[in-house]
């Protein structure tokens, strides 16, 4: 015989040796996955979590994300300018990967701050449709 330490804190005896044990066990999973009725409604839930409006967070986010895109945008043009100056590579010629560095993380951030105000721009035209 073995006692099988199951979840939840059940002890349950099998009789015969391991392969029975096994085979009895698989037999019982089997047994409890039938009695299961299969769930669609946690899918329905999830879909209907999406078709909701804006969170509070992200209508918050929403609202400073111009100002947060226009600075980076500011951030992009400035460097820009300095690097366009043809005295920087005379006078500074050491800080230009720094610069060219600092631009293209600026790029990035401008893209990534513009396609989640898109993303939560979509998001909110939606659910105004629907309301």
């Amino acid at each position: 015989s073995i006692l099988s330490f199951e979840g939840d804190g059940k002890v349950i005896l099998y009789a015969g040796n391991y392969d029975a044990y096994r085979l009895q066990r698989e037999r019982r999973e089997e047994e409890q996955e039938k009695e299961r009725p299969v769930e669609a409604k946690p899918a329905r839930v999830v879909a209907e979590k999406r078709s909701k409006g804006l969170t509070y967070a992200e209508r918050n986010e929403l609202e400073g994300l111009l100002d947060r895109i226009a600075q980076a945008e500011q951030e992009v043009a400035t460097l820009e300018r300095e690097l366009s100056d043809p005295s920087l590579y005379a006078s500074r010629g050491k800080e230009v990967p720094v610069l060219h560095g600092r631009l293209a993380e600026a790029k990035q951030q401008a893209d990534t701050l513009t396609a989640r105000w898109e993303e939560l721009e979509v998001k909110r035209e939606e659910a105004a449709r629907k309301a």
